[in-house]
């Protein structure tokens, strides 16, 4: 599974590169591909730790169940670090690509506009 999930992750930031870099790509498809990209990355990462634990603990299951306990401690630290370095990245790119989509849009649709405050109208006096 992490085989997989670390080749998605590659193929994914591999796209991410080779894209056409056009407006619309920076508004929608490049944040979508980086989340997919961080999530799979991360996934494959777990997935690794996983395994390696579990092969720890079938080694290690009759005579020294200190060793594997041991050894799952110390194999989540690259999991957790992964998470805290890249959380900020994931949020702010979760924010600026679906907390600001609707942030510029109007809630009604105008027509036309028109200034009703009499401070901003002109008065022409025409001499004669």
């Amino acid at each position: 599974m992490s085989l997989f999930l670390s080749s998605a992750s590659i193929l994914t930031f591999l796209s991410i590169l080779t894209s056409r870099y056009a407006e619309r790509d920076f508004v929608e498809s490049l944040p979508t591909k980086l989340m997919l990209g961080l999530l799979t990355l991360f996934l494959s990462i777990a997935t690794m730790v996983i395994a390696f634990s579990i092969s720890f603990f079938m080694l290690y299951h009759k005579e020294m169940k200190r060793i594997p306990i041991l050894m799952s401690v110390v194999a989540l630290m690259p999991v957790l670090l992964y998470v805290v370095l890249q959380y900020h990245v994931l949020a702010d790119v979760i924010r600026s690509s679906y907390g600001s989509r609707y942030l510029f849009k109007p809630e009604k649709q105008v027509l036309y506009y028109v200034n009703t405050k009499p401070q901003d109208l002109i008065i022409v006096v025409s001499e004669p």
